[in-house]
């Protein structure tokens, strides 16, 4: 299988605006601690900033204010779940558009100032509305079984209620893709909002997620492979992904379609991702991406494999997380195609 998908080349970032990046971090931070005495921790808020910055470039590599928005809207909830101030927010965004404005040609700061204004313009909104209260995953408040019983299960540690909640929706009926990826998945989204919002510790989210994978690896592994030549596939999340148990669920769930997978796990180097699949060279690659800043790498990686693969590069279908969120900017990646989880790749 190959592809001859084409894409336009989005617009470089310019080396002023790159050069920018880290001096509008001081900057900002001075400004903050002029206007607000009680802001004593200049080192963190240049490290809050730079992440702010990270996700500002990310969006301008894509050319994609709403991807910004998206951050800003997140961001604002974060704060606010941990009980800190959001007009802060605003006002580093605001000083942030000043920054570049003065230092940046007008064309050049036409860019960086759609996308700060997108960002602005979500603050504005949940001011007239109050906070924001969408969740990371949308469509499963009515489901059957209920995610909640196994959220409390995996919170509580509690490996053998965990199982027997799978065990029974598999008895009931209900397949090892629907259990995975209706049941499974958006338990563990739940709680990574949790641990977003302080409501849960790092080690709760990581016990809920090392019992996920073991339901997962021992209760709904896939089936013998029938005789024949398998097709072959690549499953990686790109580097600095490091959360990759929902595309191990994509990787079975084209196992018992009947595919040969070949999951690499998360944070995977590029160099050894695009020196695997030549060597490989699969019908299909699936890569994965939860944060904004990983479509710069994910962007990468399909550039790399398509000028080194040429005609004999092979699908290439995209994910995760922040892309659910995005719709369409995959198209903007150089992809061939996008699926929201394991049971839409998997009838490919």
């Amino acid at each position: 299988m190959t592809s001859d998908c084409t894409f336009t080349p989005l617009p470089a970032i310019l080396e002023e605006e790159w050069k920018l990046m880290d001096s509008a971090s001081t900057w900002v931070a001075a400004q903050l601690a002029a206007s607000t005495p009680s802001l004593d921790d200049t080192q963190r808020t240049i490290l809050e900033l730079r992440e702010h910055l990270r996700y500002l470039y990310a969006a301008l590599e894509i050319d994609t204010p709403q991807a910004f928005a998206s951050y800003v809207e997140w961001k604002e909830r974060v704060l606010a779940s941990r009980g800190l101030e959001r007009d802060s927010l605003r006002r580093t965004i605001e000083l942030l558009r000043e920054y570049f404005k003065s230092r940046l040609r007008d064309f050049d700061y036409a860019r960086i100032a759609a996308t700060l204004e997108a960002g602005i313009h979500v603050l504005e909104a949940s001011g007239k509305t109050g906070p924001p209260a969408v969740r990371f995953v949308r469509g499963f408040e009515h489901m059957d079984p209920d995610p909640e019983a196994l959220i409390e299960a995996l919170l509580q540690g509690d490996q053998a209620r965990a199982q027997s909640i799978v065990v029974a929706c598999l008895g009931g009926g209900i397949a090892a893709n629907e259990v995975a990826v209706r049941l499974v998945q958006p338990a563990l989204y739940e709680i990574g909002q949790r641990w977003q919002e302080n409501r849960i510790s790092v080690a709760d989210a990581h016990l809920a997620t090392s019992i996920s994978s073991s339901l997962l690896s021992r209760l709904l592994s896939p089936p013998p492979r029938v005789s024949g030549t398998p097709r072959k596939a690549v499953f990686a999340c790109v580097e600095q992904n490091l959360h990759s148990l929902g595309l191990q669920i994509v990787s079975d769930a084209f196992e018992r379609a009947g595919w040969q997978s070949y999951f690499l796990g998360a944070d995977v180097p590029t160099d050894d991702l695009v020196g695997f699949v030549s060597r490989l060279k699969p019908d299909l690659v699936g890569l994965s991406a939860a944060q904004l800043p990983h479509l710069t790498t994910l962007r990468e990686v399909i550039t790399r494999l398509r000028g080194e693969l040429g005609t004999a590069c092979p699908t290439i279908l995209v994910g995760g997380r922040i892309l659910n969120q995005l719709g369409e900017v995959w198209k903007r990646l150089g992809a061939d195609g996008w699926d929201p989880d394991a049971l839409a790749a998997s009838r490919r």
